[in-house]
């Protein structure tokens, strides 16, 4: 991962200023966003393509299956990343935080990419946007390590696609 000495604006009401919300380095991965975990992960013991289905608690461990049934071994502690319903699915009933997960929703949002053949001309790497739709403008292109043609990320804010999830 890397710094992104990026542009930071607030897009309010079609004005665009300068950001007060972020002065501070801003790390990001590359060449994307999952080279942190990647760097993070060197020397480890990392079985990718798997499926975890189960898990109990077995004298204090973890004991995984994967989606054949077969055990994937015992460990001290399993982070889970997976959205929270099937992070609740998969936590066993007895688990001391299985109650946080049940009280948890997860939030929407949706994302348009954009891509280009040229780099856009904008005034700002990224933009906060004060608004009820958008919440998020990132020139994606312009983080470090992006050999990437030119893109554009924009968000939705959570609110407006909690009530739009189900609609065309």
């Amino acid at each position: 991962w890397g710094s992104w000495p990026a542009r930071f604006v607030s897009i309010e009401d079609g004005k665009i200023s300068p950001s007060r919300n972020w002065h501070d380095d801003h790390l990001v991965g590359f060449p994307s966003m999952n080279g942190m975990a990647k760097s993070l992960a060197q020397g480890l013991n990392i079985a990718t393509k798997t499926n975890v289905e189960k898990m109990i608690v077995i004298d204090g461990q973890w004991q995984l299956y994967d989606d054949h049934k077969q055990q994937l071994g015992l460990f001290d502690a399993v982070i889970l990343t997976a959205p929270v319903e099937q992070s609740r699915a998969l936590t066993p009933a007895d688990c001391q935080f299985k109650s946080v997960l049940e009280q948890k929703k997860m939030k929407s949002c949706f994302t348009l990419m954009l891509g280009f053949d040229k780099n856009p001309v904008t005034e700002f790497d990224a933009a906060f946007v004060k608004d009820e739709i958008l919440s998020w403008i990132s020139v994606n292109s312009s983080k470090p390590g992006r050999n990437t043609k030119p893109s554009i990320v924009i968000n939705s804010t959570n609110r407006w696609a909690d009530k739009h999830l189900d609609e065309n």
